[in-house]
């Protein structure tokens, strides 16, 4: 039970790090863009 519970939170944390370096690359193409112009 207890190994199943930390392996979700690790499956948890890797979505959630994934969810924020796709944030922070969608930002800097924004900058990017604004630069252009």
């Amino acid at each position: 039970m207890r190994g199943k519970i930390l392996q979700n939170l690790c499956r948890f944390s890797e979505i959630l790090l994934k969810g924020i370096d796709k944030r922070e690359r969608e930002r800097e193409r924004e900058r990017e863009r604004d630069d252009k112009i």
